[in-house]
């Protein structure tokens, strides 16, 4: 299996029974477009994703995780963003429950929005910004936070994200 949107074909989490899913995927993952989003926030009760997966491949994350507002931890392997190919603006919308996600180093290349996520830990937001690549001499991109965690936002971590080249928005 390579995208993993098909894995969620025939398991229905949207019937307020399901909390946490467990993905264990030996191949690496090309895409994972809608792969865990619902089709309205009401019905979203996933709060607990694990992904043992290889997302180093991975060139599609559109609305991986929208409405999934029940969602508080995404862990397991870190997210690989590098090799997106589509904006990851709306991976995360409406994900107003997101405590927790990691990113590998320097992968994230598109722009990213956490805009609806005011719950994200100390240790979710350090991961975004050494997630995100240095865009040095390339076209700037924009990384959102919701107004809360921009408030919280060091300058040394804001000057981290201009160093990179990124655009900060809150």
């Amino acid at each position: 299996m390579t995208n993993l949107c098909s894995a969620k074909n025939g398991v229905e989490y949207n019937n307020k029974t399901v909390k946490r899913i467990i993905v264990n995927c030996p191949n690496q993952v090309t895409s994972m477009n809608m792969a865990f989003g619902t089709n309205s926030i009401a019905d979203s009760t996933l709060e607990h994703i694990t992904l043992n997966v290889d997302t180093s491949k991975c060139t599609n994350w559109g609305q991986t995780f929208l409405k999934a507002g029940a969602l508080k931890i995404i862990d397991g392997m870190p997210l690989n963003f590098s090799l997106i190919t589509y904006d990851t603006s709306n991976t995360f919308n409406a994900t107003v429950g997101l405590e927790e996600v990691r990113f590998v180093e320097n992968s994230i290349v598109r722009n990213i929005s956490f805009s609806d996520s005011a719950n994200l830990s100390n240790d979710t937001v350090e991961s975004v910004i050494n997630g995100l690549a240095d865009l040095t001499g390339k076209t700037t991109k924009t990384l959102t936070f919701h107004a809360t965690v921009g408030a919280k936002l060091t300058d040394t971590q804001k000057a981290t994200i201009t160093a990179k080249n990124w655009t900060l928005a809150y």
